[in-house]
């Protein structure tokens, strides 16, 4: 079986997706366990850094669409 047909069958995809998830509980339930040296108070809030990291990639996805855009793009009648 290749790569392909694997994601093509619904019930394989929701297989991989159901083990991404519990992963993930995993990772944040073992998160709250491990003693963490922090140099900031706000990085003591639990799963600070997973949020931070969420919240700087849409930033920097709506910084690249709407800014970014406009500085690169080229005319619409460039081509012609």
């Amino acid at each position: 079986m290749n790569v392909e047909d694997f994601f093509k069958r619904p019930v394989d995809f929701y297989k991989l997706l159901k083990g991404l998830v519990l992963f993930i509980v995993f990772l944040s339930v073992v998160h709250f366990f491990i003693s963490k040296e922090t140099h900031f108070t706000i990085e003591k809030v639990p799963s600070f850094a997973g949020l931070f990291g969420f919240l700087m990639t849409i930033i920097l996805i709506l910084g690249a669409k709407y800014i970014v855009r406009k500085i690169v793009q080229r005319g619409k009648d460039y081509y012609e």
